[in-house]
């Protein structure tokens, strides 16, 4: 991983991958704003074309109403049939009638009226001198009429309307919602809404999503509102496009950073197989190495064993001579002892690693031994915690720690040697005065030896050191 992120292929590939997806992201998003402007713009042209179109045709009927006014002056009866020709012609034109006229600023009044009995438009155009008196040529639009017109007119399109006076619906594509108040939600509020802009509104009629464009209108002196719903669902497609570019372009810079990812790849493998080998073959030599020295710590282990034993046996079989004339019973228990001590030497002679309590029952053969051979000139004292005597230590560690006491320290009945075996975290203690022989000089090798045979089952040290007149050597328990 070390050498891959060293590569300069790798960081390359991450360096042109980053450049790519930014620049796509940044693309994708000024595609996508252009685009939702340019829906933006759509939509509000749409509203714009259909309450245009709902506007051109009721002020289509004033302007029919104009034309009849010209007409007035004509008989009764040529008035009648003119009336009668255009209700014919026009579904919307059904009902026209003479009625008073109250002098207004506007040359005509449209104005909607909504009861119990009647629900209409009303549109008035005054006969001035035609006529003698205030009149004015009045029609009525039913609004059931004006709804099935709008209906049935294909020139609405994409947007359904709603009309609505001082928040009573005039026209609905719900027929029943007409003459009704417009709901709380539905209804214009300038302090939040703005007028003649797209605004996006949860539809009860539809329960969707829709663009909604407000528009009031002031006709025949009163305002109207207008209002056009587009779903939004119809032009979402259009801003997915911006999505799958993005996609593509995603996709295309991801192939680019995988394949010049996968040329350093392989460069890097070839450099690498070929390191490998340089460093398996280092490996294989210090194995051998360490295998070699295994080896001779081993070789050194099995001469101080046999350099060890022939040497023991000649003392103990001495001692052993002398107890079986004067004590024939000790000498039974001591011919026991060395040969469970030289029955253990066999039994380890393989093993790295021994558990402390056969260590102990070991070493307290070989103590007892000595025991008898120098009499009262060795006392020993055991205190191992019961907790220690499953953890283990090499083969004759401990017994080797107590011959060094005995081989290097000068003894006598008035300064005898006084070793102590205890435990103290993790480790293994001997203990003993500090009362060097002079006849006897020592090479360190066994304590060398014991320290190399621990570096290879442990990193904690052994200790061996003088302190307050006591030689002490601690070895770690494993």
């Amino acid at each position: 991983m070390a050498k891959l992120l060293k590569s300069p292929y790798f960081w390359t590939g991450i360096l042109l991958f980053s450049l790519v997806t930014l620049y796509s992201y940044h693309k994708e998003k000024q595609v996508e704003k252009d685009a939702s402007l340019k829906i933006e713009k759509m939509v509000q042209s749409v509203c714009i074309s259909n309450i245009g179109t709902f506007k051109t045709l009721l002020l289509h009927q004033v302007e029919q109403m104009k034309l009849l006014r010209d007409a007035s002056h004509h008989s009764q009866k040529e008035l009648q049939r003119t009336f009668d020709y255009v209700a014919q012609k026009n579904d919307l034109m059904q009902k026209i009638s003479i009625t008073d006229w109250k002098k207004n600023d506007t040359n005509y009044l449209m104005r909607p009226i909504c009861n119990d009995t009647l629900m209409c438009i009303r549109i008035s155009v005054p006969l001035g001198d035609q006529s003698p008196g205030n009149k004015a040529l009045t029609l009525e639009i039913p609004l059931s009429t004006l709804h099935r017109e709008i209906a049935e007119n294909k020139s609405f399109s994409y947007a359904y309307l709603t009309l609505s006076y001082r928040d009573i619906y005039i026209f609905h594509p719900d027929e029943s919602k007409i003459g009704q108040p417009v709901e709380p939600s539905n209804r214009f509020n300038p302090a939040t809404d703005k007028e003649k802009s797209i605004t996006e509104v949860f539809s009860d009629y539809l329960s969707i999503p829709v663009d909604r464009y407000y528009e009031q209108i002031d006709m025949g002196g009163e305002t109207w509102t207008f209002t056009a719903n587009v779903p939004g669902i119809s032009f979402k497609e259009l801003v997915t496009n911006t999505h799958s570019a993005f996609v593509y372009m995603t996709l295309f810079t991801s192939i680019a950073f995988i394949v010049i990812f996968l040329l350093g790849i392989l460069h890097w493998q070839k450099e690498f197989l070929k390191r490998q080998q340089i460093q398996e073959e280092k490996i294989n030599l210090e194995l051998k190495n360490e295998y070699q020295k295994q080896q001779a710590l081993a070789t050194e282990l099995e001469q101080l064993k046999s350099g060890l034993n022939p040497h023991f046996l000649f003392n103990s079989l001495s001692s052993l001579k002398i107890l079986v004339s004067k004590q024939p019973e000790e000498a039974k228990n001591f011919a026991v002892s060395l040969s469970n001590l030289y029955r253990y030497l066999l039994k380890q002679e393989k093993c790295d690693s021994i558990f402390l309590r056969d260590e102990l029952e070991f070493t307290q053969n070989y103590i007892y031994l000595q025991q008898i051979r120098f009499a009262n000139r060795i006392k020993v004292k055991i205190d191992v915690d019961k907790n220690c005597l499953d953890k283990k230590v090499p083969p004759i560690a401990l017994q080797l720690l107590v011959e060094n006491c005995i081989k290097h320290t000068k003894m006598s009945y008035q300064q005898p040697l006084e070793v102590e075996i205890y435990t103290d975290s993790d480790y293994l203690t001997v203990k003993n005065n500090y009362n060097p022989s002079e006849s006897t000089s020592s090479s360190g090798k066994g304590l060398e030896n014991l320290t190399k045979r621990y570096s290879h089952l442990t990193t904690r040290p052994c200790a061996f050191y003088i302190e307050k007149n006591e030689f002490i050597a601690r070895i770690p328990l494993l």
